[in-house]
């Protein structure tokens, strides 16, 4: 997540997700080349088969293209409104809270299973209820959680002040979420 535009009054934030567009659009035209530029190099049995993978590669593709979701976060002084808008090619949600009812921001770690922790900020509500923010463009190395945590606590601190809220960081793990990995460990040894 980036912030794109920040005023006294408006910070807008997004988030795309341009390595999996990307690599969408190389599945497309990995399939089209399969489709058309290799045809003659295939006898017809052998050019059924690789129909069929352009088909796949095409469809995977597509799907990345469509489905894929900008993030963009709006917080607006003047509307006293926070926005948040999920858009991709296909759809377009949007969730809305009042800025006056957020009571502080966390900063927390989810789990997000086979991909392990991700950090994540939190809107917490005057009634106790949360308005997490959706999770943005995720890959599983380490390196990218690595920065994905110094984003956040960058853009954490800076929408606090801006809302004057308190920000909090609540990404420690608890003993029940250490255990299992430290006995993973032992019993490699």
């Amino acid at each position: 997540m980036k912030i794109v535009k920040e005023t006294s009054d408006l910070i807008i934030i997004k988030d795309r997700n341009i390595a999996f567009f990307t690599i969408g659009i190389i599945f497309i035209l990995t399939g089209l080349s399969l489709l058309t530029i290799l045809k003659p190099a295939f006898s017809s049995f052998d050019y059924e088969r690789v129909i069929n993978f352009a088909f796949l590669f095409i469809l995977l593709g597509l799907g990345a293209v469509l489905i894929l979701d900008t993030i963009t976060i709006s917080l607006d002084k003047t509307s006293n409104k926070l926005s948040l808008i999920l858009r991709s090619i296909i759809r377009k949600k949007v969730k809305e809270c009042p800025l006056n009812q957020i009571r502080a921001i966390e900063l927390r770690l989810f789990y997000m299973p086979g991909e392990g922790k991700w950090p994540r900020l939190v809107f917490i509500l005057i009634d106790g209820t949360e308005f997490p923010l959706p999770l943005g463009a995720i890959t599983t190395t380490g390196r990218r959680r690595k920065r994905q945590i110094i984003k956040e606590r960058n853009i954490g601190p800076k929408i606090a002040t801006f809302l004057n809220v308190p920000f909090n960081e609540n990404i420690t793990s608890n003993i029940n979420e250490i255990l299992p990995e430290i006995r993973r460990i032992f019993k490699r040894k």
